[in-house]
């Protein structure tokens, strides 16, 4: 899956580019460059909580409660089925957390992001379609 995802990202910068370098005006290359810069840097806002997460739903998948994944005893699950009242606790964090976070970063795209395109914005050849 790996290569699969580095193809798939390759693929746009091969693809999309060339396209994109040969159809736009050079103030509307600049505003999809931000559109673009302002898209991949939402996998920064997620602060590695992905990872995190996952790994918790799989303890709670696999049997352990809260106290065990507290304690650091991951080997030991209470049971062979799935801990139900684990993953709904996982759940309740990871989609207050989230949610959260989609605020902040909404916030911080709203205010700071329209600040700093609004130059490259208005420089595009139609204004009105970039915003």
């Amino acid at each position: 899956m790996t290569f699969g995802n580095l193809a798939a990202k390759s693929s746009s910068l091969l693809l999309l580019l060339p396209l994109i370098l040969s159809k736009f005006e050079a103030q509307d290359i600049v505003v999809w460059y931000v559109y673009s810069t302002i898209v991949s840097l939402q996998l920064l806002m997620d602060f590695g909580f992905n990872p995190n997460f996952t790994r918790f739903f799989a303890y709670g998948v696999g049997g352990c409660d809260i106290t065990a994944i507290n304690k650091r005893k991951h080997g030991v699950t209470s049971s062979v089925k799935e801990n139900l009242q684990t993953l709904n606790a996982i759940y309740l964090v990871a989609n207050s957390v989230y949610r959260g976070l989609a605020i902040v970063s909404g916030l911080l795209a709203i205010s700071v992001g329209s600040y700093l395109v609004s130059d490259s914005m208005m420089n595009a050849s139609h204004p009105y379609e970039a915003w």
